[in-house]
């Protein structure tokens, strides 16, 4: 039964199962007729287009969080400086940054409470 549908890559997951090589890739399809459902198995074809960039870290870098914003520590040499984002909802742990941050931006990842604005850090 061959059926051809054609869909928008939406998320690429940023990690890759080490042992199994798997990522989680989610797209969306048309299924008006309701033909694909739960636990099937698709054979795919990605084509190429122009890419949308998208910005996905863990949720553990936002220390504050008030609905579709948050505030990260972003890096700048040595020292952080608390950046406001605009965050929206991505599944297994990873949350998109619509506005605050620039592909490339480093983050503090579980910033521990005590870390201040403009404080030295030592950077891996």
């Amino acid at each position: 039964n061959d059926l051809s549908l054609t869909g928008t890559v939406q998320v690429i997951s940023p990690t890759v199962n080490p042992q199994s090589g798997n990522l989680t890739v989610k797209a969306l399809l048309p299924n008006r007729d309701l033909l694909l459902r739960p636990g099937m198995f698709v054979q795919v074809r990605l084509v190429a287009g122009k890419p949308e960039a998208k910005i996905l870290v863990p949720e553990s870098v936002l220390f504050r969080k008030r609905g579709s914003r948050g505030e990260v520590f972003r890096l700048m040499g040595n020292r952080v400086f608390i950046r406001e984002v605009q965050t929206a909802a991505v599944e297994g742990g990873q949350i998109e940054i619509t506005a605050g941050l620039n592909p490339g931006d480093r983050v503090v990842n579980n910033p521990p409470p005590f870390l201040k604005e403009g404080q030295y850090v030592s950077v891996k």
